[in-house]
């Protein structure tokens, strides 16, 4: 995906605009069949914002609004929903990242895949993908990292600024790559606006597919998760020293650790997957284990 971006100035518009396309259409098909559910497409309008306190907002909504207007209410299936959500949150956290890395096998499924796990992460696959390898060229760096640990900075101001944060980088990756070339950059400036747009419809999509319980209880409880899951491995394990520099460690050190990195592939072993980025799962790096 990387090289596709290197090699080909247009692959980005390209992209988005048949994102566009293709994601309108198959919301109006659905349309067809999910006449009912225009509340919950407008708080999928909520998933365009670049912060993550929106969407939280679009959850707390989607809570309030399916417990208004659902005449009974299945505590035993909004439970599930909501564990299934966390699992499969986690998962594509897992399953996005490796296939950027292309260690799927056979490589034909890193596309599906990514494709798949881009539509639950509301981002699309090439924007992760290019933004993660980027973050593997320019580790630390304050200025091109796309969502480094900067000094001083909260948990909450990391998690929360990381959209805006990886938007921005993306353009400036753009024009940095491309900008020898202005009739590219004139057509990024209107093609990146449809960025937001696909992240709505993606949402909106996956409403219509789920339903009411399914949108409110199992999508946006696991892309919620997914976000997270991003912001603890990125925000703790490029931990900043007193001395300014930045020191990435694996995290093992407490029991839920223990737990998520046995359940899903090392996920938090974000050390051993900077020195050995084509392991699946870099626990297996030989002589790392623990927290580092």
């Amino acid at each position: 995906m990387y090289r596709l971006f290197r090699k080909d100035p247009f692959f980005l518009q390209r992209y988005t605009v048949i994102s566009s396309i293709t994601l309108i259409l198959l919301c109006g098909v659905l349309s067809i069949w999910s006449t009912t559910l225009w509340p919950w497409t407008l708080i999928a309008v909520l998933f365009a914002h670049s912060s993550f306190r929106s969407v939280l907002l679009a959850w707390g909504i989607a809570i309030v609004l399916y417990f208004l207007t659902v005449e009974t209410v299945s505590w035993m299936a909004i439970v599930g929903c909501v564990a299934l959500g966390v699992f499969v949150g986690l998962w594509s956290n897992v399953l996005i990242h490796n296939a950027s890395h292309e260690m799927i096998k056979p490589l034909w499924l890193n596309r599906i895949i990514g494709e798949l796990t881009g539509l639950q992460v509301l981002s699309g696959f090439p924007g992760f993908a290019i933004l993660h390898m980027e973050h593997h060229i320019h580790s630390d760096h304050e200025d091109l990292d796309p969502h480094p640990n900067l000094p001083g900075q909260t948990f909450w101001q990391y998690i929360d600024g990381t959209r805006a944060r990886l938007r921005q980088t993306f353009s400036q990756l753009y024009q940095r790559t491309w900008q020898g070339r202005p009739e590219l950059m004139n057509s990024w400036k209107h093609i990146k606006l449809l960025l937001p747009l696909n992240r709505a419809l993606r949402a909106i999509i996956l409403f219509k597919l789920l339903g009411p319980m399914g949108g409110t209880f199992f999508f946006i409880t696991s892309h919620v998760t997914t976000q997270l899951a991003f912001a603890v491995i990125n925000f703790y394990s490029h931990e900043r020293q007193v001395d300014g520099t930045v020191q990435i460690r694996n995290l093992d050190h407490n029991w839920i650790f223990w737990i998520l990195n046995r359940t899903f592939s090392g996920a938090f072993y974000h050390r051993n997957h900077h020195q050995s980025p084509k392991l699946f799962n870099p626990m297996k790096m030989r002589g790392t284990r623990g927290s580092i």
